[in-house]
């Protein structure tokens, strides 16, 4: 039914935008003034690989940022999981959580911006690696 009525509120309208598209476009556009820089999905990248994957939650009004982490070499049994600390002042970005397999928790310090990406640093508790994180 809902297919119905937006087909024909496409035929029906006249051409150029028609006023579907402009109800989507103002949307998106309040969408995203409810988010901020970081929100949406990002990738850790190592050595040129993708090894973590990263939702980050990030409310325009200021509020906590929130994430989670995918490992991508992991089933998701044991790869997922939910970042315990995720801080960014200025050009510093921090990431803090724990995995299953890992004694100590993960360390993710990187410096860059949203538009840019980030270079830092992961440490582990067994081993350190240069990393780079960027929007998907």
């Amino acid at each position: 039914m809902r297919v119905a009525l937006l087909a024909l509120a496409v035929v029906a309208s006249p051409p150029g935008e028609t006023a579907f598209d402009a109800r989507m476009r103002d949307s998106l556009v309040a969408a995203q003034a409810l988010q901020g820089p970081l929100d949406g999905h990002w990738t850790l990248y190592a050595g040129g690989r993708a090894i973590l994957v990263f939702a980050i939650v990030d409310p325009a009004d200021g509020g906590a940022l929130q994430a989670a982490w995918r490992d991508v070499t992991r089933s998701a049994d044991d790869g997922l999981g939910v970042v315990s600390e995720i801080t960014w002042t200025g050009r510093r970005l921090r990431l803090t959580f724990s995995r299953p397999e890992r004694t100590r928790a993960t360390t993710i310090d990187v410096i860059g911006d949203p538009r840019q990406g980030w270079r830092g640093r992961l440490d582990d508790g067994r081993s350190h690696s240069s990393v780079v994180l960027r929007r998907d």
